[in-house]
């Protein structure tokens, strides 16, 4: 149960009320849940700059598409 609640997608309140409700390992779901969202707020940017960097895609703009 902690490691579906730890992955589970939605708030992080509600995941840990469930936890507690349902008697798993808070501190186990909260760290998993913390530092998920840590990593995505440090990978997003360098993903961004990395398909910002690529520029626009070519195939299609003969025609009129974007």
């Amino acid at each position: 149960m902690d490691a579906y609640l730890a992955t589970t997608p939605g708030g992080i309140n509600a995941v840990l009320a469930t936890a507690v409700s349902g008697h798993a390992d808070v501190a186990v779901v909260s760290t998993v849940r913390s530092l998920r969202l840590l990593l995505v707020v440090l990978v997003t940017p360098l993903i961004t700059r990395r398909l910002a960097a690529m520029g626009p895609r070519t195939a299609g703009t003969a025609r009129g598409y974007l």
